[in-house]
């Protein structure tokens, strides 16, 4: 319909557009004035937003007016004497539905000249929407209204998609109202609001409606019965119709069936004549759907208690036993160690059951019997006792040599004895009852030898044995053997021992002292030597000894003064010279002293070296030098050395010779070396110009020369030149001769 109406409106305007009018009618009269009017544009398009735009008005000597009549539309200014631009305001077009038109007229603003030019002006409309105050909404089962409200800007309309859902819409609201659910589960319904803006498009908003199936609940979830006729009410909450049917005739309900809202049903048993309990329901439905089963028990003649198991401690104690029943009963089987208040009874009851104390660790379980003759019934009640307790907190136990006491604690809640197998343990108590502490006390082991014993603790049916280790005298000392140098000083000796002991030295001699003579446990004791300034070594001994009569003897030995040299034998050569170094070893004070004055003494602390002058006569000469210790207060003690000295061209013998091949006597053997015509060559070799004879006899075991085959040997070595080594190496007017030597390899 809007549309036709604008088509309309467009075609009044291109009749009518820009002309002036002349009307008779109107008594309106040509003017004689140039009046002129015109307009641009003549149509304007706004947007749905509120939005300004400008038309232009041209005019000659005309002044003029804007005719308006739309709410929506204003001009600014609305009239002038001459040509302007002219603002025009759209207001906001907040409909969704459709777009506007409107018309504004430009007037002549005199009374002469009659003239209007229609300005057409249009409004786009805003984009549609539709916004709920809910999209989902959950039900419960029962009937319902619920309301929604809408907001839009444009025509709207609502439908649903199932039958138990209608929605009617009511101003800017929707009102949906719904049926009870009578099935067994959810529903779920879609209604649409939407609006059509053309043929093809839509705009729609959905609200989704779920509803719970109606609720049935009973104020029991099971019913229990006597065997005897009885009935019993329940009460009935629904969201709707229900009824009631039954699993068993022995069952009925009344009423049987009820409406929405709060029921109270009566259900009867008829009775039970049997032992057998009967079991049935009755179930409650909605619609063709059943929601509750109630489970009913029917009891038959029974004897029974909520009672299955009774504990007891060892020391027994008294329970109440409940019995259910609804017939006679009598206690038919009971343990020995249970009395019961009552053996027999009727219906239900309350017996005590007690149990007498159990004397033993280990616990004890039996079953107490209750029936009715004539009847298979029996009430079957388990009794369990926990036996003693019995703990003790060691199983050996461990005493010096000397009277002790230990306690051993006895963890226990009955009663126990006690007893030792030996007469040197003693116990208290013998017995007690409950937990305790046992004394063991031991008498003084006089022996060298441990010892062992044993007490036995014993309650009701168990035992344990503690062992009883004492230890018996003991006694060493850390050294049996003291050695001291002529010097003295002090040892110390650890005395280990668990008795009193004594110390003394056999004689009595005055150079060895005793730190301690006596004393009792671990003990360090001194023993001090004196000086020994004599040549003869002195011997001790030191007994220590126990009041238990165990006995050591530590033997002690003091040496005497020694004095050695590292040689006892000074050679010189005829040219004379100083002696390699010589070490006097000695605890004690010395001096050097010297028989002639062709030689003389160099004396460093313990080291001295030997010089002799040149020998000018045609004779060996001989001296001796005394080394002699001078700080003893018994006897003497010196050393001689002999000091010779060669003649030139004379010779010497070297005896004890043994592997040296420098011939210098560091070791001992059975061979000598002769050596005659030697003059000025100290080494043998030919660096001199002489003419020697070197006769080595009986030599062996050395092993630069022979040491293939053991053998005596004479070897004569005659005008021997430049071969030291005495191979043929160096070309040497030499002369060589051997006799029973065995595979000398150097030799050649």
């Amino acid at each position: 319909m809007s549309r036709f109406f604008l088509i309309y409106i467009l075609f009044l305007l291109t009749l009518t557009g820009c002309s002036e009018i002349y009307d008779v009618n109107m008594e309106l009269y040509p003017t004689l004035k140039p009046r002129y009017i015109s307009v641009s544009p003549t149509s304007l398009t706004f947007v749905s937003t509120s939005d300004t735009k400008n038309i232009s008005v041209t005019c000659t000597e005309t002044p003029w007016v804007i005719d308006n009549d739309i709410d929506w539309i204003s001009a600014s200014p609305e009239r002038g004497g001459s040509s302007a631009l002219i603002s025009v305001n759209a207001k906001e077009n907040t409909s969704g539905d459709d777009s506007r038109i409107g018309i504004l007229y430009l007037k002549a603003d005199v009374s002469d000249w009659k003239f209007e030019a229609p300005i057409s002006i249009t409004q786009a409309g805003a984009t549609p929407f539709i916004e709920l105050s809910r999209s989902e909404i959950e039900l419960a089962g029962s009937e319902f209204t619920e309301t929604i409200s809408v907001k839009s800007n444009c025509t709207w309309s609502v439908n649903s998609t199932s039958e138990w859902i209608t929605a009617t819409k009511k101003d800017d609201s929707i009102i949906i109202s719904g049926t009870i659910n009578e099935t067994n589960s959810y529903r779920t319904a879609t209604l649409v609001v939407f609006k059509d803006i053309n043929e093809v498009a839509r705009i729609s908003e959905k609200i989704t409606v779920r509803q719970a199936p109606a609720s049935i609940n009973a104020s029991t979830e099971s019913l229990v019965f006597n065997n005897s006729a009885s009935s019993v009410s329940i009460t009935i909450n629904s969201e709707a119709n229900w009824y009631i049917s039954t699993s068993n005739s022995w069952i009925e309900v009344s009423p049987d069936e009820g409406a929405p809202g709060t029921s109270t049903i009566i259900v009867s048993v008829s009775p039970n004549t049997s032992t057998n309990e009967r079991t049935g329901y009755i179930a409650l439905s909605i619609g063709d759907c059943q929601r509750i089963q109630i489970p009913v028990r029917q009891k038959g003649i029974y004897i029974e208690s909520e009672q299955t198991q009774l504990s007891f401690t060892a020391n027994g104690g008294t329970q109440e036993l409940s019995i259910l029943s609804n017939t006679s009963w009598e206690f038919s089987s009971i343990p020995s160690w249970i009395t019961v208040s009552t053996k027999n009874g009727q219906g239900d009851g309350k017996v005590k059951i007690t149990a007498l104390d159990n004397p033993n660790t280990a616990s004890r379980s039996d079953v107490i019997h209750i029936t009715q003759k004539g009847l298979d019934i029996d009430l079957s009640i388990n009794v369990i006792q926990s036996g003693k307790t019995f703990d003790i907190n060691t199983t050996v136990l461990n005493f010096e040599d000397k009277e002790e006491t230990q306690l051993v604690n006895i963890s226990t809640d009955g009663t126990w004895s006690a007893k030792a197998n030996e007469s040197w343990i003693s116990i208290s108590p013998s017995s007690a009852t409950g937990s305790s502490k046992l004394s063991i006390k031991v008498s003084e082991n006089p022996e060298d030898s441990e010892r062992t014993g044993s007490v036995t603790v014993t309650m009701g049916d168990k035992f344990e044995t503690i062992k009883v280790i004492q230890t018996g005298k003991y006694f060493t000392v850390s050294n049996n053997l003291l050695t001291y140098t002529s010097k003295g000083g002090s040892i110390n000796i650890s005395i280990t021992t668990n008795d009193t002991w004594t110390a003394k030295i056999e004689n009595n001699p005055s150079w060895l002292k005793l730190s301690n003579t006596n004393g009792s446990g671990h003990v360090d004791v001194k023993v001090t030597a004196s000086d020994n300034p004599s040549v003869n070594s002195r011997k001790a001994t030191i007994i220590f000894e126990t009041i238990h009569n165990q006995s050591i003897k530590v033997i002690v030995s003091q040496d005497a003064r020694y004095l050695n040299v590292d040689t006892r034998e000074v050679l010189f050569y005829s040219k004379g010279g100083t002696s390699e170094s010589i070490k006097v070893s000695t605890d004690g004070k010395f001096i050097i002293s010297c028989s002639d004055s062709w030689f003389n003494v160099n004396q460093t602390n313990n080291i001295f070296t030997v010089s002799a002058s040149g020998n000018p006569t045609k004779d060996i000469r001989i001296g001796h030098i005394t080394i002699a210790l001078t700080d003893l207060q018994e006897g003497s003690y010196s050393l001689k050395l002999t000091v010779t000295q060669l003649y030139n061209g004379g010779s010497f013998i070297l005896n004890d010779f043994k592997d040296d091949t420098n011939y210098d006597n560091k070791s001992n053997t059975s061979g000598n070396i002769t050596i005659n015509w030697f003059g000025n060559d100290v080494n043998y070799d030919s660096t001199a110009k002489i003419r020697s004879k070197l006769t080595i006899s009986n030599y062996k075991s050395d092993t630069s020369w022979d040491t293939g085959v053991s053998s005596g040997v004479s070897i004569t070595t005659i005008g021997y030149n430049s071969a030291n080594n005495y191979d043929s190496s160096i070309y040497s007017s030499e002369s060589i001769t051997k006799k029973e030597y065995g595979e000398e390899t150097n030799m050649r």
